[in-house]
């Protein structure tokens, strides 16, 4: 098979790199389940290193501060190999969380969502995040980037940046906290959704307000149903405020993330929101509130337990 000019650049350097490779202790500890677990359990914060991805694409960024409702971080991307850097970029060649040297583009840092955070690969010491976030390089542990070597190597940089500014984007598509303003007075669409999910699916008073008041999400078939009488559940307004505070926090962690990617082929929407609708009906039955309090509620919602027998 005859390889292109860019594939043969890409297999000679892989050769290079995998010739005498062996896997750095750090990277082997970073990826077992109980360091995976230990990051679930105490959370997001500062100086972490992890991947984030979203639909296909994966990249490494440094934490460099959580956000004040801890949904969204500070993010620098970052990347393991040296061939992309860039003449804006930092490398540091010693001491990294995967033991391997990597590259640092501190004008790159921006806000991204805590729902993009899938793996974490270990935590960079203070002092070295601190010369990341100056964006000057020390000249002792941490150096000047240069210009990419190869024109494929412009291409990955540009994916990257395009694949970063989108993540930002998606922080405005964040559920609102802030309680929001309860509609005047009684829908008559409300009121007849309800007899209708009543009548023809054989639900009882209180799901069927929750089906209409979004705090339980629709099925397709109960959407199908609706439409059948002309009405869409998105054109009845919000009798009640937005889901709990503390409930929309906790299901943003990465902690919940294959909980959320699991209920994604359940149902259409956002996973998140819809797992947080669901785990908020099984908790007003049977438990009080409370960060922590969600976590059982989340885990039944995940699993399919919607307390009804």
């Amino acid at each position: 098979m005859t390889r292109t000019a860019q594939e043969q650049q890409a297999y000679e350097r892989f050769r290079a790199i995998a010739g005498d490779f062996v896997i750095p202790k750090q990277m082997i500890r970073n990826n077992s389940d109980d360091y995976r677990r230990q990051v679930f359990e105490e959370g997001v914060r500062p100086n972490q290193l992890w991947v984030a991805r979203h639909e296909g694409y994966a990249a490494y960024v440094a934490i460099v501060s959580v956000g004040a409702d801890e949904r969204t971080v500070v993010a620098m991307p970052m990347d393991g190999d040296l061939d992309v850097q860039t003449r804006d970029s930092l490398i540091m060649l010693h001491d990294t969380p995967l033991g391997l040297p990597m590259v640092a583009w501190p004008a790159l840092t921006t806000e991204i969502p805590v729902r993009l955070l899938a793996k974490p690969a270990g935590e960079f010491a203070e002092s070295d995040m601190r010369i990341f976030v100056s964006g000057h390089p020390d000249g002792i542990r941490v150096q000047q980037g240069a210009s990419p070597r190869f024109s494929m190597d412009e291409a990955i940089y540009d994916e990257m940046v395009a694949h970063i500014r989108r993540w930002h984007d998606m922080c405005a598509e964040l559920p609102q906290l802030e309680p929001q303003k309860a509609s005047a007075g009684v829908s008559l669409d409300r009121v007849a959704a309800m007899k209708e999910l009543m009548r023809k699916m054989g639900m009882s008073l209180e799901d069927a307000a929750a089906v209409v008041d979004r705090t339980t999400p629709a099925t397709d078939k109960q959407r199908r149903t609706l439409a059948g009488i002309g009405i869409s559940l998105d054109d009845i307004p919000a009798r009640t405020s937005t889901l709990p505070k503390d409930l929309l926090i906790e299901v943003e962690q990465p902690r919940w993330r294959a909980e959320a990617d699991q209920y994604a082929a359940r149902m259409e929407g956002d996973a998140r929101l819809n797992l947080a609708q669901s785990a908020f009906a099984l908790a007003a039955r049977r438990t009080g509130h409370g960060r922590e309090s969600w976590r059982g509620a989340l885990m039944q919602a995940a699993d399919g337990d919607t307390g009804r027998k």
